[in-house]
């Protein structure tokens, strides 16, 4: 049969686990990972982090036929670096606004070292409990001693201009999810006496904290159907960005829905995916943020 050692019937390989960056002739960016095209959003992120010590070294000469699109991208990416975030390992990573960092530094971590930017791993000093178990523990605090200490928010508010007219005590927080909007309004939260209205579509007022959740709950199902009656067959994740004007002084909160413009939002969601490519790639990413009054769709296409 043959002297010698046979060489085994399988041989160890290394998967090659790196993002490809691919520049086509009409100057569009594509990344892939595993020989398949990834969407934009996640092949950029993944492509500076890959590449993190050469950019760092190089700046934007590190990236071959850098695109004015990757350019704003990296110094997102770059900035974000600088920027408190949450992230408990069980979902995706949210930065916290510098506005409710600055109210966070002069209020519950006031006795703390904030030189660690990930907010999940502040613990008590004695009981080593997480200081805020969920991201939605931020908003809550932020709201409560928001309240208690405006002076804080004056300085930074003249700035940096976060909050829209303090001279009227409004105040436009941004809220990602259902959970986070239903703490915020809820019976026991910090807005417990404040009066909670929606104003819809059509520019009507409607009073009721019920009546705000269920239009809420409503419209994203609306949008939702919308998506998927317009661009079939194509995989999207939606994020809904919301920003009430909470005014402190009437004791108010405001989700404002109004529409617009005259076109629908199947007609502005068919133009944003062909101004982008969508429909022809199957992929990459749509930001609405001028259709609805108060509300911002962020749509990843796969």
């Amino acid at each position: 049969m043959g002297g010698g050692n046979s060489p085994p019937f399988f041989t160890s390989m290394a998967i090659d686990r790196s993002i490809k960056r691919v520049v086509a002739r009409n100057g569009q960016v594509f990344f892939y990972q595993y020989g398949k095209r990834i969407p934009y959003k996640k092949g950029i992120v993944k492509f500076f982090k890959q590449n993190e010590n050469k950019i760092k070294e190089l700046g934007e000469q590190a990236i071959p036929k850098i695109t004015e699109k990757e350019k704003t991208s990296l110094k997102r990416s770059q900035a974000a670096k600088d920027r408190y975030f949450y992230d408990d390992g069980k979902g995706k990573r949210k930065y916290v606004d510098k506005g409710y960092m600055a109210l966070l530094k002069a209020t519950k971590l006031s006795q703390f070292d904030t030189t660690e930017r990930n907010l999940a791993k502040y613990e008590t000093p004695t009981s080593k409990i997480r200081i805020f178990p969920r991201y939605s523990d931020i908003l809550r605090t932020v709201t409560t001693e928001y309240l208690r200490n405006q002076d804080i928010f004056k300085d930074f508010e003249v700035k940096k201009g976060r909050f829209r007219s303090k001279d009227t005590g409004n105040v436009t927080p941004t809220i990602e999810s259902l959970t986070d909007i239903a703490e915020m309004i809820g019976e026991g939260s910090a807005f417990a006496n404040f009066k909670i209205s929606y104003i819809n579509m059509q520019g009507d007022e409607v009073t009721g904290r019920k009546r705000a959740m269920n239009y809420i709950v409503k419209f994203q199902n609306e949008i939702m159907g919308k998506i998927s009656n317009t661009l079939k067959e194509l995989g999207v994740l939606t994020r809904f960005l919301y920003r009430p004007v909470i005014n402190t002084r009437n004791k108010t909160i405001v989700f404002d829905f109004t529409d617009m413009t005259d076109e629908t939002y199947e007609e502005r969601l068919q133009y944003e995916a062909n101004r982008n490519n969508v429909t022809r790639t199957r992929s990459g990413g749509i930001t609405i943020a001028n259709k609805y009054k108060g509300v911002i769709i962020e749509m990843d296409f796969s």
